[in-house]
């Protein structure tokens, strides 16, 4: 089974993100080629892969295996004085939520052997303002594995 498969498949991160209080629900977070359409819940999590490489060299091998994790909630709280900012609020939240979880920490290591602290920055907020339906920040996150 693939890191990522393991990673998603097995609800390993699904289920960390419900204990962070990201998502209500496993069933918030998902992957796929392209975000699907909000669904009932006011916040879900897609999980973006992107292209895993081989750092180190020699003895010493490390999968790097980056994502972006795109935390989208819906728009349409646009609060007493009409500017959103209590929709935009919940999504920077967790997107603050997620650094601090998982920036410098080991997490998964009793899934996977040999992990290495992540790595978990904020890419962006709220880039396409012009979307009425949905607000969206994105936290890159990168989890490197000992071969």
């Amino acid at each position: 089974m693939s890191f990522h498969s393991s990673l998603i498949g097995a609800s390993v991160w699904p289920a960390d993100l419900v204990t962070a209080g990201v998502v209500a629900v496993a069933a918030a977070v998902y992957d796929g080629r392209r975000p699907q359409k909000m669904q009932r819940q006011d916040v879900e999590v897609w999980v973006e892969r992107q292209a895993a490489s081989i750092s180190g060299s020699g003895l010493h091998p490390v999968d790097v295996h980056p994502y972006l994790l795109r935390v989208r909630g819906r728009a349409n709280n646009p609060g007493h004085d009409g500017t959103g900012r209590a929709a935009f609020t919940v999504v920077e939240s967790h997107l603050q939520t997620i650094i601090r979880r998982y920036d410098g920490a080991l997490l998964f290591a009793s899934t996977f052997s040999g992990m290495l602290p992540c790595e978990a920055s904020e890419e962006s907020v709220d880039t396409d303002p012009a979307d009425e339906e949905t607000l969206e920040a994105v936290v890159r996150v990168t989890f490197r594995v000992r071969r």
